[in-house]
């Protein structure tokens, strides 16, 4: 049954307009959801915040930590946030507007970039750039609108390291997830922009003949037989509007 962990009070998060994309991850005997936020007031830029489990069970309730420490002001705009321990590290992938430059009132561009962290509550690094949208299905309008966004890590059975993101302008059927690999091993740091290899084709696109529409954020999850699964938000007609999603 779905239940409320949450709310804001007096001094409390009560400042905050909206929660983006928020996640959730078991890290180190605790539960963390990690959602950028925008402050009442300012809606063109999203602040990365967190929260921390009041017990092991995330259905206990959730106590606000607030933003997330040491967070590079340079980048303009935070959408998400998301954790992954690797090589004895803790990194955060986050996507966004890197800079000022790449939101103005002629166009629209969020990029995929990554920071080391001491804890889930605290960057220990600047962000760095590691991927840009550059391909055909990742770009609407004439270049206008240019769209990486997510950075949800997934690692094979095989150990191979892939990111996940969504392409394109969500409005748009050619709303679709893409896929970055990671060609080193545990020794090389995710921060090396080189590394990452994008796959030329979108993973997940529309499709007429199924009546699925703009298939975007996904997430890999298992069900409770085990079995490893995909969760994204999708419409099931062709518009261009940002209602009518669902849960697939």
């Amino acid at each position: 049954a779905e239940k409320i962990i949450w709310r804001a009070t007096a001094g409390d998060g009560d400042d905050l307009d909206s929660i983006w994309s928020p996640y959730i991850n078991y890290i180190d005997g605790k539960w963390y959801i990690h959602g950028p936020c925008h402050v009442r007031g300012d809606a063109s830029i999203r602040y990365p915040y967190y929260w921390v489990s009041k017990t092991d069970d995330p259905m206990e309730g959730f106590v606000f930590g607030g933003k997330m420490a040491n967070y590079d002001k340079n980048v303009h705009s935070f959408l998400n946030t998301n954790p992954l321990s690797w090589g004895g590290k803790l990194y955060m992938f986050s996507s966004g507007c890197f800079r000022a430059s790449d939101k103005s009132e002629s166009h629209h561009w969020e990029k995929l970039f990554v920071a080391e962290a001491f804890d889930p509550t605290s960057f220990s690094t600047e962000m760095t750039l590691i991927s840009t949208p550059t391909l055909s299905w990742e770009i609407s309008y004439g270049g206008v609108v240019k769209i990486q966004e997510g950075g949800v890590p997934l690692l094979s059975p095989n150990g191979t390291l892939y990111l996940t993101y969504a392409a394109n302008e969500t409005l748009t059927d050619s709303y679709c997830t893409g896929l970055l690999r990671f060609k080193g091993t545990e020794k090389d740091s995710l921060a090396n922009m080189s590394l990452w290899e994008k796959l030329p084709n979108p993973l997940h696109r529309y499709s007429y003949g199924e009546t699925v529409f703009s298939p975007g954020a996904m997430v890999f999850t298992t069900d409770f037989e085990g079995n490893d699964i995909g969760v994204y938000h999708a419409k099931h007609f062709s518009a261009a509007t940002y209602n009518g999603r669902a849960t697939y």
